[in-house]
């Protein structure tokens, strides 16, 4: 939680200097005041929010299955979800038709297969201490937690509790590591089912904005200042609800700052330069072509760096899957013409 409210600072600070580039830059007629081009626009907060909502659950999903699997299921619903507001004009936003209701259709559906076969990929996700012994291993330190649980009980009738320290240990075990690993692969896909849902409606409000009034700004970074204010603002409040329900007493990680910034800074940059795709293309274009390329990614470091999918199997359906995606997401992009 703490490290989302840093990169969701990191996200705001590229957003308030974008906001005064464009404020001082000059226009077509030499101005340099331009005030009255680069308007806070409240509509657009509603977009901040209903991504910084999916974004809570890519932490849980990626302890339940795994970053690869993951992110491929959650960018490929946001893929989908995207496209489909655009082209059957969903929550606030004009219908778009493509050029080849064909290509349109044919792509999408490759996008819907390429995601059903991920479910038949198994993630070796986080094992927890438990799971990583063997069956006489983990009876004899079951008992003995239960036993150091019940000194422990003794003890703190004579012994204050020690002041409260952020240790590994601590952050390793958390809600997710108490699951079984089925309930963990039902839980991950719902939670990431959720967030690409949420992530695939996170432009709506913008793109609704440009749409509804032509006098309204068309450039889409011109909304990027209200965009990343309601971001910033609904993260601060998930936020403050943990520190409450943690009674002021947060998990707070100092090593997670700069990194925290600095995935916000990138993350800002690329979603900038979203919004003018989104401008130029229209959603039912540019979300099969941006939201490929990061869950194809995150495949490669699931399977090279975290070894989060092995086996012959689950490595041939993993490549179908992607073949899948991939042929559908540049097919859909090519429906444009």
């Amino acid at each position: 939680m703490f490290f989302q409210w840093v990169m969701c600072t990191g996200i705001w600070l590229v957003a308030l200097v974008t906001q005064l580039v464009l404020r001082f830059h000059p226009d077509n007629d030499n101005n340099l005041n331009r005030t009255t081009s680069v308007p806070f626009q409240p509509e657009a907060l509603v977009g901040g929010f209903l991504w910084t909502t999916g974004n809570l659950f890519c932490v849980p999903v990626i302890k339940c299955i795994g970053l690869g699997l993951g992110m491929l299921i959650w960018g490929t619903l946001n893929c989908v979800g995207g496209w489909a507001s655009g082209r059957f004009g969903i929550l606030g936003v004009k219908a778009s038709l493509p050029g080849s209701e064909a290509k349109n259709f044919s792509g999408v559906a490759l996008c819907v297969v390429g995601v059903i076969m991920f479910l038949f990929v198994k993630s070796a996700g986080k094992k927890s201490k438990l799971e990583e012994e063997s069956p006489g291993e983990r009876a004899r330190l079951i008992s003995s937690k239960q036993i150091q649980d019940s000194n422990v009980a003794r003890l703190k009738s004579h012994h204050p509790p020690p002041s409260p320290t952020t240790r590994k240990e601590d952050l390793d075990d958390s809600w997710v590591d108490r699951m079984n690993p089925k309930t963990k692969k039902i839980a991950g896909s719902l939670m990431a089912v959720a967030a690409g849902l949420l992530f695939g409606v996170s432009f709506n409000p913008v793109t609704h904005l440009e749409q509804s009034d032509c006098h309204n700004p068309q450039n889409g970074l011109d909304y990027a200042f209200s965009h990343f204010s309601g971001i910033l603002l609904t993260s601060t409040f998930y936020f403050l609800i943990y520190c409450i329900i943690k009674k002021n007493k947060p998990q707070v990680i100092g090593q997670a700052v700069l990194p925290g910034l600095v995935a916000g800074i990138m993350w800002a940059i690329a979603y900038g330069a979203w919004l003018i795709a989104n401008t130029n293309l229209t959603q039912t274009i540019s979300y099969p072509m941006v939201s490929t390329l990061p869950g194809l990614v995150s495949a490669l470091l699931g399977i090279f760096v975290f070894a989060e999918i092995r086996g012959a199997k689950n490595l041939t359906f993993f490549g179908l899957a992607c073949c899948f995606i991939v042929g559908g997401s540049v097919l859909t992009a090519l429906s444009k013409n």
